[in-house]
């Protein structure tokens, strides 16, 4: 029935749900223009298309930027199950260098789904944080390929820093090993304290707790409550810690007991088979101490 106005011609009110449909397809049909317009001029790059789009007017920043979003796509994707592609990726725009802006880094999300990251290179775009704001705007897509645009939309620290570490390790497979000394030396971090964030985030072996956390978690849980896990956590308002809790403490169980025995088998594992100089340093002098 064709509808005037927002009232149909028998006058009965028209259904909301095609003004929802509308401003979606206005707020699309305006960012497709934008981009349209950009490519005339900008240089355009996705190496994980579906994933990542990098425009902007430098050639040198949009490839390296879009090989990072590859390097933080292929991350995430060893620990959470990602679409074949999005119905819309995420749209990532770099200004010219040196623009004067306070923030290097804007990150939205429109109703429509559509997220959007915007660069502004400079003193803060080092490579530890264009590792952090991709894998933010990623989960943040992935977050509403799940549940659709929320206000309680939320990316986990914990999440997003294991993202981050994984990005690393499929850029450097050396890093694998590196995390896995790091974890021998520093110990595990209570896993409620890596849910809870904080003041934890500042501790050396931040990185590597969170990146060994979510192989434990993903094994131990399984394949569908390891997904329903990121789903919650990814809309808001859960417990990441009483849900796990219910899983790997059932039967009396401590939590925490299993996680530490499960981070230094990883830790083993990741840490290859040789020692490091002071590793064998301490293994020497130990030996060498002897009552006669």
């Amino acid at each position: 029935m064709e509808e005037t106005h927002g009232r149909s011609r028998r006058g009965e009110p028209a259904d909301p749900r095609h003004f929802v449909r509308f401003a979606a397809a206005l707020i699309a049909g305006v960012l497709l223009c934008a981009h349209s317009f950009a490519a005339d001029t900008d240089s355009i790059s996705q190496t994980r298309p579906g994933f990542f789009e990098v425009s902007g007017p430098d050639p040198t920043w949009v490839h390296d930027v879009d090989a990072r979003a590859a390097d933080v796509r292929d991350g995430l994707a060893t620990f959470i199950e990602l679409p074949s592609q999005y119905p819309t990726p995420v749209y990532v725009r770099i200004t010219e260098p040196g623009s004067p802006e306070e923030n290097a880094f804007q990150l939205g999300i429109e109703p429509a789904g559509l997220v959007t990251l915007v660069i502004h290179p400079g003193a803060g775009t080092t490579d530890a944080a264009l590792r952090h704001w991709l894998a933010r705007a990623l989960l943040l897509r992935h977050a509403a390929l799940l549940g659709g645009f929320s206000a309680d939309l939320a990316i986990p620290n914990w999440l997003e820093e294991a993202g981050v570490a994984a990005s690393l390790v499929i850029t450097q497979p050396s890093m694998s090993e590196a995390l896995g000394r790091e974890a021998a030396h520093y110990g595990p971090i209570p896993m409620a304290a890596l849910f809870g964030g904080g003041d934890v985030e500042a501790s050396q072996a931040w990185q590597t707790n969170t990146w060994m956390l979510a192989q434990f978690l993903q094994n131990e849980m399984g394949r569908d409550v390891w997904a329903a896990l990121v789903r919650d956590s990814l809309r808001g308002g859960n417990d990441a810690a009483v849900a796990v809790s219910r899983v790997i403490g059932r039967g009396g169980a401590n939590p925490e007991v299993a996680w530490s025995a499960a981070f230094f088998n990883l830790a083993a594992r990741h840490g290859g088979p040789g020692q490091s100089p002071q590793e064998s340093y301490r293994m020497v002098t130990r030996a060498a101490r002897f009552v006669f």
